[in-house]
């Protein structure tokens, strides 16, 4: 009996011990879990992670005391990118009762801070030879070149997008500029509403061809800013449309939501704001019908042929929304047993896919016939070989109107029912000025112009896409309007039910094709940004070699370079695993000489002068003024300054397309989870 009792207290006990064995590696395991979660969370919201950390549930004061006790977390770049980076995540939790869980995950960070390798700013001047070769120009106010964007990466081309005014200084001077070029769908003739006579400033009143100054092609001020969704101005403009929305299609808000833009207020195109003009509305970004081209195709005889007539032709533009208005008609030409031979065919704006050359025969036709097409957006050059048919054939395809169209939104219905939500915001001096420094003339308020402003997370998710082999943001569109929609998408702040962003046609929202529906982005979160730094260096003063001490975000001291590039001439340059990128943060006011170079990203938080002969592939942000080009200065990606950014000197800028995974993502981001294993 004392045998059987002692086994079966043995057993029990036995059990108890497994049972709380069991229980110790699950609340481990949860522990280890909620400190993966926790990493996602700071990650996502641009709080520290790149140091590791106890995780807030770790059972205290053991892992901030720094003992084996608790749940550390880590967070490695394992592959990181311009927008976007692989991360593993390792949480280990130790010492909970007698178990201990070692956690990984591997997911995917995507930056929704700003677009990848664009210069940036407030404003933007030129001096000197400075040249903004490659990759987008923002800015929040006005642009002031000395030298348009030489192209040398193109295609594309760079674009030049402000929320004011863009000019142009001696030589091949362009006046101040409000409103985009004339042979943009739906602009006006001349560029400035008056304020600047696009058709002196460029010859040949919208033809590429005869442009003294092509570059104005691509000029966009007077564009909508934005503002980041949890920013007061954004959860007001959210607001507006959680309002106005239910009401769809009416679309009608109620309320404080229906206040009027004051009396005497002046838009950011210089227009003066009509009367009874609402603060909130909505942008549809329906592209309007394509006007045609402004200039005539010249005709002259030919080789011998079958036309035997008076005839004049005109060029109409296909695109994937239709067909335009037809070109002023050519001079008549009169022709016996001869071809027509058109030079000087007008050529479309993005999206033309093909010219429709339409005929009239003199005394034979009643309306323009087709007399050919061509499938193409660049010759210039076409034979007419065929005669036209009489007033009675059928079956003949003529030109009297456009031939139906019908012109869709670029938003995503889902989430866009109404359409894209903004408000009116007032800017003043001196935030905003003229290119000297001083206050505007006239306003509501001297000085102020209003902007229309939306939220920036709406727009960047309509218009952008994550490209997941390259690791990085890209417009969406192909320049032809007809993009299928990719399913499913990585999925943003507002995705629909199938995580796709497709507009009414089944195509993606094309911003190639209809760059006037961009917006300048707002200035990244400098907390956020700022959080996630490999190395810092306090102070002010000039930087004149690497390595250099700084501080780790430990507090303990090290010495740092400013990243490592492999190899510079790879499309995109420098390939991994050989590169080794920084986040490199400067607090104060710096100024960098000496032969540098580096890989990353750079955070300034001050004023930044750069001079000597300094290269670098990537991402310099500065919370200041940035001064650049002294020396000689090479950027191969993207220049943000939250203040004004002189290009001064001899320095180029390398961004847009041809950068690839130059740059240390930082900011806020979305996360999406890959894979994680227990060990």
């Amino acid at each position: 009996m004392f045998i059987l009792i002692t086994a079966m207290l043995s057993v029990t006990g036995n059990e108890v011990v497994i049972a709380g064995l069991q229980k110790d590696g699950m609340r481990a395991t949860e522990l280890a879990q909620a400190g993966i979660q926790e990493a996602i969370a700071r990650v996502m919201n641009g709080r520290p992670y790149i140091t590791g950390f106890c995780s807030a549930l770790s059972p205290t004061p053991a892992c901030q005391a720094g003992t084996s006790n608790g749940v550390y977390v880590t967070i490695t770049q394992v592959y990181p990118g311009v927008n976007a980076a692989y991360l593993q995540i390792d949480a280990v939790a130790t010492g909970i009762g007698r178990a201990t869980r070692h956690l990984t995950a591997l997911v995917l960070q995507e930056v929704i801070a700003f677009p990848p390798n664009v210069t940036f700013a407030a404003s933007v001047t030129e001096q000197g030879s400075a040249d903004i070769s490659c990759g987008d120009a923002y800015a929040q106010t006005f642009l002031r070149y000395k030298n348009p964007p030489s192209n040398g990466c193109a295609p594309p081309q760079t674009l030049s997008i402000t929320g004011y005014r863009i000019s142009k200084t001696t030589p091949g001077s362009v006046p101040l500029c409000y409103s985009a070029r004339p042979w943009m769908v739906g602009a006006s003739v001349n560029c400035g509403n008056g304020k600047s006579d696009f058709a002196t400033a460029n010859a040949g009143n919208g033809s590429k061809s005869t442009d003294n100054n092509q570059d104005v092609q691509n000029w966009y001020p007077s564009t909508r800013v934005t503002t980041p969704m949890g920013s007061a101005l954004g959860r007001d403009i959210l607001g507006f449309q959680a309002n106005a929305d239910p009401s769809h299609p009416t679309c009608q808000a109620t309320g404080g939501y229906q206040d009027n833009i004051p009396a005497g207020a002046i838009l950011q195109n210089e227009v003066a704001a009509p009367s009874n003009m609402k603060v909130y509305g909505y942008d549809t970004d329906t592209p309007p019908m394509v006007s045609g081209p402004l200039t005539k195709p010249t005709a002259a005889a030919g080789a011998s042929g079958p036309l035997n007539s008076t005839y004049t032709i005109v060029v109409t533009w296909w695109t994937a929304s239709g067909e335009s208005y037809a070109s002023p008609a050519s001079d008549p030409i009169s022709v016996t047993n001869k071809n027509i031979d058109l030079t000087n065919i007008p050529t479309g704006p993005g999206g033309t896919t093909a010219r429709g050359i339409y005929a009239f025969k003199s005394g034979v036709s009643a309306n323009y016939q087709l007399a050919g097409v061509i499938p193409n957006n660049t010759a210039t050059t076409f034979t007419i070989d065929i005669d036209l048919c009489s007033s009675s054939c059928t079956n003949v395809r003529t030109w009297t109107t456009p031939l139906p169209t019908s012109a869709v939104s670029q938003l995503d219905p889902d989430f866009l029912a109404c359409g894209l939500p903004y408000k009116w915001v007032a800017m003043d001096y001196p935030d905003l000025s003229d290119e000297g420094g001083s206050p505007l003339p006239g306003g509501d308020v001297p000085g102020r112009r209003w902007f229309k402003t939306v939220v920036f997370e709406q727009w960047f998710q309509n218009y952008w896409r994550m490209d997941v082999d390259k690791l990085t943001v890209v417009k969406r569109g192909n320049g032809q309007g007809t993009q299928a929609c990719l399913s499913p998408d990585l999925p943003g702040p507002f995705a629909d039910a199938n995580g796709s962003v497709c507009t009414a046609n089944n195509t993606q929202p094309d911003l190639v094709q209809y760059p006037q529906f961009g917006a300048v982005p707002p200035f990244p979160d400098m907390s956020s940004v700022a959080s996630n730094y490999y190395c810092s260096k306090t102070g002010s003063g000039v930087l004149n070699s690497l390595p250099t001490s700084c501080t780790k975000p430990d507090g303990s001291a090290t010495t740092s370079d400013l990243g490592y590039c492999s190899d510079t001439t790879t499309k995109p340059p420098c390939p991994p695993p050989g590169s080794r990128s920084v986040a490199f943060e400067l607090n104060g006011d710096w100024t960098i000489n000496g032969n540098l170079t580096g890989y990353g990203t750079v955070v300034v938080n001050g004023n930044l002068v750069v001079n000597g002969n300094f290269t670098y592939y990537g991402t310099i942000i500065v919370n200041g003024t940035l001064q650049a080009g002294t020396g000689n200065v090479t950027v191969y990606g993207g220049l943000v300054a939250q203040d004004t950014l002189r290009l001064i000197g001899n320095i180029t800028v390398n961004g847009g397309t041809t950068v690839g995974a130059a740059g240390v993502p930082t900011g806020n981001s979305l996360v999406f989870g890959k894979a994680w294993y227990e060990r």
